[in-house]
């Protein structure tokens, strides 16, 4: 069959079968009978030499050849080499008021090119064609239409009696003499039709036909329904898997990152979050803290929990002299009440797992996909931006997280001080306030680095 418009599938009827309506009794075959087989998109009456950037393809055009009667032989050879690229369906030329006859280049056109060129040596009315041809192209599509809608029937009949099984032997049913075969990723290079399984822009498998040859229009127009079906389902399973990941990734946040604190705390300058073992005194706590250190404590699992306010220097004199004690964990001195509740998690997350827990995603993430998809969900804001922001935001947040002390992170990463502020106020608006240490989004940069995606 002669190649149709790239990318349109034609439901129209072909050229012979419209040549059998009495409407194009009169119609005479000049040229390009090995493309009778074309289909008949829609008709389309025009007298422009340059017609054919008004077409999409698979049209038959008709002409009085008013405008090819005084046009010059380099502009008809134009004119014909355009309806061929865009790829008409026929060309039909009416011989009676313009033009008496047609130039000899014309037949030799349509054979080469392999379109129809019908001539009309009688006057004929063009809208009369129209109105036929183009119901004879609805009537077809409806028929199309119909049939279509029982194959999408069995197929889902199969699918719902058999799961994948089913669905392949109910389309082998459809299409006798093939062979149905779903892949995960590309079809092989092996003979046969092979039709991707996409979802938006992403392709999640194939769908092969082998041999994939002897198909009529009726077959193609079932192969791909086939695959728009099988893609919705893939693309629905793998929806709930994804739903299933985001609860245990819930799960894994609330394990994580408990909210310790309930209701704001009241009002100091700077906190601090203290978790003590079990097998810690207390009593070593009380002579450390000193005047204008206030402390909250509470029981969560076998740990004792403190929030300590007071002014910075004061938290950070306590930081040091706890640093490192068996049994204790010391979060970061956060300014304002904005950061307690970080200070807190971080303070039991470091009595867990000790001061460096980048070791340990394989132990809190099991599952390398959940592995992956924790990191994701920790940095999606970051991962959200054009790849060469994400790549500066991402280096600056974790030489950020690793030092601690501003002037030194504008030094590590080269740049000025005024830079470092606006892209630390932005991560800041992104991932919320960026305290020392953070071993979650320290753990989330790794995830993603390695996996390439940061």
């Amino acid at each position: 069959m002669p190649p149709q418009a790239k990318g349109q599938s034609v439901a129209g009827p072909t050229v012979a079968e419209a040549l059998r309506h009495p409407v194009l009794a009169r119609a005479e075959l000049v040229g390009g009978r090995q493309g009778l087989s074309r289909r008949i998109a829609w008709v389309h009456v025009s007298e422009l030499l340059d017609v054919a950037r008004f077409l999409q393809g698979n049209e038959l055009l008709l002409t009085t050849g008013m405008a090819l009667a005084h046009a010059s032989p380099g502009a008809r050879e134009a004119y014909l080499s355009s309806l061929a690229e865009r790829g008409i369906a026929a060309l039909g030329i009416e011989l009676v008021q313009w033009m008496r006859s047609l130039p000899g280049d014309f037949s030799a056109w349509a054979d080469a090119a392999g379109i129809p060129l019908l001539v009309f040596r009688k006057e004929v009315r063009f809208e009369a064609i129209s109105q036929a041809i183009c119901t004879l192209v609805l009537s077809r599509r409806t028929a199309l239409l119909e049939a279509l809608e029982e194959a999408t029937r069995a197929l889902l009949e199969g699918f719902a009696g058999g799961g994948l099984p089913g669905f392949a032997a109910a389309l082998e049913r459809l299409l006798p003499g093939q062979r149905v075969v779903v892949r995960p990723g590309p079809g092989p290079e092996e003979p046969g039709l092979w039709i991707p399984l996409t979802a938006g822009e992403e392709v999640l498998g194939v769908l092969g036909l082998v041999p994939g040859e002897g198909l009529d229009e009726m077959g193609r127009l079932v192969a791909e329904r086939a695959a728009h079906l099988l893609a919705a389902h893939l693309a629905m399973a793998r929806a709930q898997e994804e739903a299933r990941r985001r609860e245990a990734l819930e799960r894994l946040n609330a394990l994580l990152l408990p909210d310790l604190f309930p209701g704001p705390p009241p009002y100091h300058p700077a906190w601090m979050g203290l978790a003590l073992g079990e097998g810690v005194g207390e009593e070593a706590l009380w002579p450390l803290l000193g005047e204008g250190v206030e402390a909250w404590g509470w029981r969560v699992g076998g740990a004792r929990l403190f929030l300590l306010g007071g002014r910075r220097p004061a938290l950070e004199r306590v930081a040091r002299a706890l640093e490192g004690r068996d049994g204790v964990g010391v979060g970061p001195v956060v300014d304002g009440g904005c950061g307690a509740r970080h200070t807190l998690r971080e303070a039991l997350w470091r009595l867990r797992y000790g001061q460096d827990a980048l070791g340990l995603a394989p132990l809190l993430v099991p599952d390398p996909e959940l592995h992956l998809a924790y990191a994701r969900a920790r940095l999606a804001p970051l991962l959200g931006l054009p790849p060469g922001r994400r790549r500066a935001l991402g280096e600056t947040l974790r030489v950020l997280l690793e030092e601690g002390n501003r002037t030194r992170v504008a030094d590590r990463l080269g740049i000025r001080r005024q830079s470092l502020y606006r892209r630390l106020a932005l991560l800041e608006s992104l991932l919320g306030p960026l305290t020392p240490g953070r071993p979650d989004l320290l753990l989330a940069l790794r995830i993603l680095t390695e996996a390439g995606e940061l």
